[in-house]
Parts: C-alpha cells; sequence; structure tokens
C-alpha cells in the first residue's frame, strides 16, 4: 500500500511528543482520519483547506480510484474528495456515504484542436466523433459517446486531443488553464458538457466530521473564498 504523507516530525516540546502532519502541529493521541486524494491540484487546494478550517487532523492516502472507493465503503477511508453523489452510486456506496454541502459548480467543457474547432449543438452530436475521457471518471450522457479513447490522466487526454487521435475531450476550466501555462498545446476550450456541483464525501458512521466541513463552506461560500482559492492555486502552481 502506498501511502503519501507530507512533512511528518516527531518533536518534543517540554516533555510532550507532537506530531506535524501536513504542515500542521498535533498532540500525540489526537486522532488522524485517513482520507483521498484528489487528484486535481486546484480542487485539491480547496478541500486540504477545507480540512484544516474544519480543525481535521488528516493523512492523505493515494491509491488508484477502484480501491479508494472500496477503501471507503469498508470505513478505512472517512473522506474522499470532490464528488457529486450520482458519480457514487454503487448500493454499498449509497449505503455508507453523506455528502457536504456543495463547495463549487464546476463546469465540464469540450477541448478540441485548434485547428479543428467542432460545434456542439446538441450532446447526440458526440455520436459522430471520437472522444477521450479519463479512465475511472464519471461523465454524465456517456450513452451518447460515439468511440471513446480511455486516457490514464487529464494530461494524456488533453495530448490525444492535440495529436489529433482523437477530436474531442472534456476538462474542466481550471486543470486545462493549469495544463496549458505548463506546457502548452495547439487547443482550444469550447462549449459545456455539464456543471457539476462538487461536494466533500464523508462516511456516514462519522456525522462529526460531516458537520465541521459544512460548516467551512458555508463560511467559504459566504466569502466567495472558493473562487478565490481556484485562482491562486494555479497562479502558484505556475510560478
Amino acid at each position: 500500500m502506498l501511502v503519501f504523507r507530507a512533512v511528518i516530525k516527531r518533536v518534543i516540546y517540554g516533555g510532550l511528543l507532537v506530531l506535524c502532519l501536513n504542515g500542521q502541529t498535533y498532540a500525540q493521541g489526537a486522532e488522524v482520519v485517513l482520507v483521498g486524494q484528489e487528484k486535481s491540484v486546484e480542487f485539491n487546494k480547496i478541500y486540504e483547506l477545507i480540512l484544516k478550517d474544519a480543525g481535521i487532523q488528516y493523512e492523505i492516502l493515494v491509491v488508484p480510484m477502484g480501491r479508494k472507493r472500496r477503501m471507503f465503503v469498508e470505513g478505512k477511508i472517512l473522506i474522499d474528495c470532490c464528488t457529486v453523489p450520482e458519480w457514487r452510486s454503487r448500493p454499498e456506496e449509497i449505503a455508507n456515504q453523506t455528502h457536504s454541502v456543495p463547495f463549487y459548480n464546476s463546469a465540464e467543457q469540450y477541448v478540441f484542436h485548434k485547428d479543428k474547432p467542432i460545434q456542439i449543438v446538441s450532446r447526440k452530436d458526440l455520436k459522430n466523433y471520437r472522444l477521450s475521457i479519463v479512465r475511472g471518471y464519471f461523465y454524465r450522457n456517456e450513452r451518447y459517446f460515439g468511440e471513446v479513447i480511455g486516457a490514464e490522466n487529464t494530461e494524456q487526454m488533453i495530448r490525444l486531443v492535440a495529436h489529433k487521435r482523437v477530436e474531442i475531450g472534456i476538462i474542466n476550466p481550471f486543470d486545462f488553464k493549469r495544463l496549458q501555462m505548463e506546457a502548452p498545446l495547439p487547443l482550444r476550450l469550447d462549449g459545456v458538457h455539464e456543471i457539476s456541483p462538487l461536494s466533500i464525501r464523508v462516511h456516514k458512521n462519522r456525522p462529526d466530521l460531516l458537520e465541521r466541513i459544512n460548516g467551512v463552506i458555508e463560511q467559504y461560500l459566504a466569502r466567495g473564498y472558493v473562487e478565490e482559492i481556484l485562482g491562486q492555486a494555479i497562479e502558484r502552481k505556475t510560478e
């Protein structure tokens, strides 16, 4: 099992053993919650800030998506992000999960080669094109997809579009902007495939964690803080 541990230090202060985890300092014996990793750089920034502001001491687990979903059902992972209820719709998941207040309405947009723009008037138009999606991700209205080529991650997906192996990809604008800043490709973004109200998934056995997370999200929404965090995440990634 591969576990990601951000900086962990053991320090003695006045005889008290203290654990520094994920940049925070906690007394030994305090509960450390195992949480799933969010692969999007931008949304992971929000996710971790919410956990920290909720006073949740956490350790991030990095495992393949399928295994992460099983571990959540088993109660080994107690918190996961970023999702909507219909993305986790297996009976055993429904029976063991609750969701926070949505913290952001994420647009999933179409990405094309800049020399081959495509106008999607109706989702039924997708049947006429080769499409790349990230394996393990949930996409609404997949029944309208034509030929599909799976990608290991978002970076590979947009490269397939740039190299004209497929004609359309689907990506959120924050990931697109960051990736284009890191390594520009001849691509353009246009149209919206879906709007997803993202939330944090919490195991049903821990309503105390859900209450703390919801409290922080409501404060963020009242201040318009989520959009600010998203902008900062992109800037820091590309400095």
